[in-house]
């Protein structure tokens, strides 16, 4: 039953922070201008260009990885190959 409580609240506390964002104060509501300070940030700069970071990096060691493997696929064919010649001879 505390599971259910907890859903509950965790429901209307989201509820209740939408409705706050959705407070128009002058021209913007409140959520125009969260966002507008999340993009200008220099946080939000930071953490997207660590983000673009940590990408490149998941491109490059995937790339390496690939290679190393098909690397020994070919080293572990070859070796197959000499052993498979010298046992048919």
């Amino acid at each position: 039953m505390s599971e259910f409580f907890f859903v509950f609240k965790t429901v209307l506390f989201s509820a209740l922070v939408l409705m706050l964002l959705q407070l128009r104060l002058g021209e913007t509501t409140l959520e125009q201008k969260a966002e507008g300070w999340i993009y200008q940030s220099r946080l939000g700069n930071e953490m997207q260009t660590v983000a673009r970071g940590a990408i490149r990096a998941g491109r490059e060691g995937f790339v390496w990885a690939s290679d190393r493997t098909s690397e020994i696929a070919d080293s572990i064919e070859t070796k197959e190959e000499r052993f498979s010649t010298n046992r048919s001879r």
